[in-house]
C-alpha cells in the first residue's frame, strides 16, 4: 500500500485525482507491505514507466521513491516488494498518474498561435501587396497625369503661341510687302506690337500653369488679382477684387488652375467687349469649393444672348464642366456671372 504522497509540500491521499499540474512535478511516495515478519527485511524496488529511463532500480529496504522535475506527461509507477526467504510471493503496486502540461504547451495553444502567425502571416501578405499595388497606381496615376499635363501643354503651346505666331509671321510679311512698295507700314508695326505683346503674356500664363511651384490656391488668387487688376487698368476699369483673409489652402492641378484662369479671363474679355461697364467687382470664397463671383456694372445680357451663348460662353460651360461645376449668369445692375468649382485636398 502507498502509505503517503506528496507533491512539494502538499500530501496527498489516495483517493485524490492522479492529475498533478506542470507546478507539482516534484513528488515522493511512501509505501509499505505489512507482514507477520521484521518488516525491515523486505525489499522494495520501482520502476516509473514514462519516464528517460524507465527500469528497475535495485531492491532496497527504503520504503519510499522522489522523482524531481518530472516533465508533464502520463507516468504508471510500478512499486514490488521482495520478502524474505520467499514465504511470500512478490507482491505489485501500481500507480497511475500525470501532469498536465503548462497553458503555452498545450495542444489548443499550440493550435491557437498557429492558426494566429498563420493569420498574421496572411494579413501581412495581403498588407504588402496591396501597398505594393496602391504604389503602382499611384505611379501609373502620376504618369497619367504627367502625360495628360504635357499633352495639356503641347495644346496650348499649339493654340496660343502657334496662332501667335502665325498671325506674326502674316503681319511681318504684309509689312515687308508695303515697304517694297512704298506705302505706309505704322498701322502693321502697331499689331505687331500688340501681337507679340498677346504672345508674351500666353507663354507667361502657360507657364505659370506648368509651374509646381505656384501650385497652391492661395498663389492662384493672387495670381488672378494680378491679372484682373492689370487687364482692368488697361481696359481703363476700376477692378476691386476681394480675397479671403484666411482659408484652407488647396493644391491645384495645373490643368485646373488654367481653366480657373481662362474662366477669369473670358469673363473679363466679354465685359470689356460686351457690356461697356466703368468698373468690374470681383469676390472669392473658399470653402468645400471655390465660389468666384465677377460683377460689372454694365449693360447686362439678355436672355436671348445667354440662351445662344458666343464662343466665350460656350468655352466657359465647358471648361466649367470639366472641373465638375457650375456656372450661373444674372443680370441686375449689371451682369453677375458665379463660378462654383468643388476643391479637392
Amino acid at each position: 500500500m502507498f502509505s503517503q504522497i506528496r507533491a512539494g509540500t502538499d500530501t496527498l491521499n489516495n483517493a485524490d485525482a492522479a492529475t498533478f499540474s506542470y507546478k507539482q512535478n516534484n513528488l515522493s511516495f511512501h509505501f509499505s507491505a505489512p507482514s507477520f515478519m521484521d518488516e525491515k527485511q523486505i525489499l522494495y524496488s520501482y520502476q516509473l514507466k514514462g519516464s528517460t529511463t524507465g527500469e528497475w532500480t535495485e531492491p532496497t529496504n527504503n520504503a519510499a521513491a522522489s522523482f524531481i522535475d518530472l516533465r508533464p506527461g502520463n507516468y504508471v509507477l510500478n512499486v514490488k516488494a521482495k520478502f524474505p526467504a520467499g514465504r511470500y510471493p512478490d507482491q505489485v503496486l501500481q500507480y497511475k498518474f500525470s501532469i498536465s502540461p503548462p497553458w503555452w504547451q498545450t495542444w489548443w495553444f499550440r493550435v491557437l498561435t498557429a492558426l494566429s502567425v498563420s493569420g498574421l502571416f496572411i494579413i501581412a501578405f495581403r498588407f504588402y501587396y496591396h501597398r505594393k499595388l496602391e504604389r503602382q497606381q499611384m505611379i501609373l496615376e502620376k504618369q497619367k497625369a504627367i502625360e495628360q499635363e504635357r499633352s495639356r501643354i503641347a495644346a496650348d503651346m499649339h493654340d496660343d503661341l502657334g496662332a501667335g505666331l502665325t498671325k506674326i509671321k502674316y503681319i511681318t510679311e504684309n509689312i515687308l510687302e508695303k515697304t517694297e512698295s512704298g506705302e505706309v507700314v505704322q498701322p502693321e508695326l502697331q499689331k505687331l506690337k500688340t501681337a507679340s505683346a498677346e504672345l508674351v503674356d500666353s507663354m507667361g500664363e502657360i507657364i505659370w500653369a506648368a509651374s509646381e511651384k505656384q501650385n497652391l490656391l492661395s498663389d492662384t488668387l493672387y495670381y488672378l488679382r494680378s491679372y484682373a487688376v492689370n487687364y482692368c487698368e488697361e481696359n481703363t476699369l476700376d477692378c476691386d477684387f476681394e480675397i479671403p483673409a484666411s482659408f484652407k489652402d488647396n493644391i491645384l492641378s495645373g490643368s485646373i488652375r488654367r481653366n480657373i484662369f481662362l474662366l477669369l479671363k473670358e469673363s473679363l474679355h466679354n465685359i470689356v467687349k460686351h457690356a461697356a461697364a466703368k468698373k468690374v467687382t470681383i469676390t472669392t470664397t473658399v470653402t468645400e469649393k471655390l465660389e468666384l463671383i465677377i460683377h460689372d456694372d454694365g449693360r447686362g445680357f439678355s436672355e436671348s444672348e445667354i440662351s445662344a451663348g458666343g464662343n466665350g460662353l460656350i468655352n466657359m460651360k465647358k471648361r466649367v464642366q470639366e472641373l465638375n461645376g457650375d456656372i450661373r449668369f444674372k443680370n441686375g445692375n449689371g451682369t453677375t456671372i458665379a463660378i462654383y468649382l468643388p476643391l479637392n485636398p
